[in-house]
């Protein structure tokens, strides 16, 4: 089941108001301003452009390395999970997400 921009696009604005967020992009920039914001949950796809979720994720932990991370990806092969970080296999619902924010969150 592929997911259409128009709903990625729904779901983020849910998402937006259901907990305060930021979207970013993974960037040089992006990953320094995170020290300044100190998110409570990042969310990465595993592909991004550029830049693979996981080397993002490493550049995170080597600053804060209880920082709470969810990867969202196709397959899990290869995915290393520390205690601060979930992993959610696409496709997966909007209230799959929220309680991984959620339980992060609580950890």
């Amino acid at each position: 089941m592929r997911r259409e921009p128009d709903e990625q696009r729904g779901w983020f604005s849910r998402l937006l108001e259901s907990i305060p967020a930021i979207l970013w992009s993974a960037d040089p920039e992006t990953l320094a301003a995170m020290h300044d914001f100190d998110p409570q949950v990042v969310i990465l796809d595993i592909n991004l452009p550029g830049i693979s979720g996981i080397e993002v994720c490493a550049r995170i932990r080597a600053t804060n390395p209880d920082q709470p991370v969810i990867l969202s990806t196709g397959h899990m092969t290869g995915i290393h999970l520390d205690p601060h970080t979930r992993a959610l296999l696409k496709p997966y619902s909007f209230d799959e997400l929220m309680e991984t924010c959620h339980l992060l969150m609580e950890e």
